[in-house]
Formats: C-alpha cells, sequence, structure tokens
C-alpha cells in the first residue's frame, strides 16, 4: 500500500530516516484483529515507553493548552518528550512536538488498512521558541499497514537537522549533541524498539 506515503513530507534537506519491522499472520481475520491492537498502541503515546523498554525516554499526552491527558492521540495535541540527556529551558527541560496530521484508510477491495501520524517538533503552548533538538521542519510520520495477512510498522524521519534557532548558546549546543547522537543511532534504536513493540504479540 502506497497511499500512506502521501502524508511524509518531502525530503529537502537534513537526514532522513526510514525504519521498518513487519509480521504475517495466519489468517486475515487475525490479521484484521491485530491490525487493530497495533493501531491502539500507536494512539496509546503516554504508553510507549513500555513497548520501547530500556531506551530511556518517556511520553506524555498533552493537549492543545499544554494539559496532561489519559486517552488516545487526537489531531492537535502534543507529545512531551523526556530524553535521558538534559532538557530544553524553553520546554521546561522537555522536548515537544505536535501532532499535525492523522489519517486512516480502509480499502476492503484490496484487503488493505493503514493508519498514519504526523509529528513536527513545535513550541509548547506556554513558549514562542521551538522546543525540541531538531528544528521545526522536521517530522517524523508513524504508520501501521495492513495488506492481506501482512502487518508492518513504519517510522519515516525528514529533514533532520539540529535546531540552533535558540536564544542560548547552552541550548544551542545540547541540541546539536543530542542530534548528533540521534544520527549516530539513538534514534534509529528508540524508533526500531518502538515498531517492534507495536507488533509484539504480548498484550
Amino acid at each position: 500500500m502506497e497511499n500512506h506515503k502521501e502524508i511524509i513530507p518531502k525530503q529537502q534537506e537534513g537526514i532522513a530516516t526510514d525504519i521498518k519491522e513487519s509480521i504475517t499472520l495466519s489468517g486475515s481475520e487475525e490479521a484484521i484483529q491485530f491490525y487493530d491492537i497495533a493501531v491502539n498502541r500507536l494512539k496509546d503515546v503516554n504508553h510507549w515507553h513500555l513497548l520501547t523498554k530500556h531506551t530511556g525516554t518517556k511520553f506524555t499526552l498533552r493537549d492543545k493548552n499544554g494539559f496532561e491527558v489519559k486517552r488516545q492521540v487526537v489531531l492537535g495535541d502534543y507529545f512531551q518528550i523526556n530524553i535521558p540527556f538534559p532538557g530544553l529551558d524553553s520546554g521546561k527541560g522537555y522536548d515537544w512536538v505536535q501532532v499535525k496530521e492523522l489519517k486512516e484508510e480502509n480499502n476492503q477491495q484490496q484487503d488493505e488498512q493503514t493508519f498514519s501520524m504526523l509529528v513536527k517538533p513545535a513550541h509548547p503552548p506556554f513558549e514562542k521558541e521551538t522546543a525540541h533538538f531538531f528544528d521545526a521542519e522536521a517530522s517524523s510520520t508513524f504508520s501501521v499497514l495492513r495488506n492481506g495477512t501482512k502487518i508492518t510498522a513504519l517510522v519515516h524521519g525528514r529533514n533532520e537537522k539540529p535546531n540552533t534557532f535558540v536564544h542560548s548558546l547552552a541550548g544551542k549546543i545540547r541540541n546539536i549533541i543530542v542530534a548528533l547522537g540521534s544520527f549516530l543511532g539513538f534514534s534509529y534504536f528508540q524508533w526500531k524498539s518502538l515498531v517492534k513493540g507495536l507488533l509484539s504479540d504480548n498484550e
């Protein structure tokens, strides 16, 4: 299924990453049921740390006003991200991204289903400065696809560059260091753990 790619921003500069994991179920009914499980896991951002396990990163879902919420993700929500590294003052010690697009398709004729979510670095509701180690042009697109009995979980990173558009020199240095760590494999380990967790058979 190629339609999920429509939500992925065009790569223009910086780093691009593509990470995926697939499983094949024994029958169509089982695959449909497991697809729903995987999508619900993806929407349950507050519990991503249970899927990624040993990465040390914690995601907290906040609404458009910045209040913590215990529900599935909706358009306009923020992820408050606590990574194992000192945070930015502008993010009150955290990195922030905002949900910019959600897309779901169900093609019964081709026996395919897709759910995708696009997030981008953002300033939190209480700030005007982007609070993330990548700049505001970067993006991450998370998808779960079902094609017959095959289910695939994917993360696409696009236009990933260090965020040097911050006021403090310490913030610029911090973002360069964290972005470099991401380029050297931290993000790959993080998102590979997530896509595996989305497709894990553990309830």
